[in-house]
């Protein structure tokens, strides 16, 4: 806990069980019990042309065996002194064959960074919250999907494109709803990072997740 909160921004944020909780809230008054079973590493990683917005997902466990329970996401932003914090961390959580771990020393794919210039990240966080604002259920948003997107979904399995990512998109309902809360881009507007609510029915009740 104390090293995840050392490279947790002022504004970080977390999702679990108690919704969206600014991270120094949630973690960063709770003492360090000595658990060291919690193991995360990157399989999957991305930055902006600009150097200054990047991801990183990959699977997690919890116990000494490290064996890969769930699918992480954490998002992280250049500070203004040059170092790098976590804005966001959360993900689907428990998924089917969420592993395997990359050996030491491996290299982790990376999305492929855009080289051409794309415009400023004021303009397309705009576009992408117009997006949002007119394409805010699954079947608006498949048509947004692009060949090998990852889509992540509690109790499924990976999706990397194709068919998988289409059905994973519309679980557990074809009727969610978003509403964004929180929009940030890089300075060359070629990364763009959502959070917000998603509302569905499911078993003659509301459902609400993030």
């Amino acid at each position: 806990i104390p090293a995840f909160c050392e490279y947790s921004a002022a504004d970080g944020q977390l999702v679990g069980r108690a919704g969206l909780t600014p991270a120094h809230e949630r973690m960063c008054g709770l003492p360090d019990d000595g658990e060291r079973n919690l193991y995360w590493a990157p399989a999957y990683a991305g930055i902006a042309r600009s150097g200054d917005l990047g991801f990183t997902t990959g699977p997690a466990s919890f116990d000494a065996a490290r064996t890969p329970t769930i699918q992480y996401f954490t998002v992280w932003r250049r500070q203004p002194d040059g170092s790098w914090r976590w804005i966001f961390d959360g993900g689907p959580g428990g998924i089917v064959r969420p592993g395997p771990f990359l050996g030491e020393g491996a290299d982790v794919p990376m999305l492929p960074v855009v080289t051409a210039a794309t415009g400023s990240g004021a303009s397309a966080a705009s576009q992408v919250n117009s997006i949002e604002a007119n394409a805010n259920t699954p079947a608006e948003l498949r048509s947004y999907l692009v060949a090998g997107a990852h889509v992540y979904r509690a109790g499924r399995a990976r999706a990397y494109g194709g068919a998988e990512s289409e059905a994973n998109l519309s679980y557990p309902s074809a009727d969610i709803s978003y509403q964004p809360r929180r929009t940030e881009a890089s300075a060359a507007g070629d990364m763009v990072f959502t959070l917000g609510e998603a509302h569905w029915w499911q078993e003659g009740a509301t459902k609400q997740g993030f």
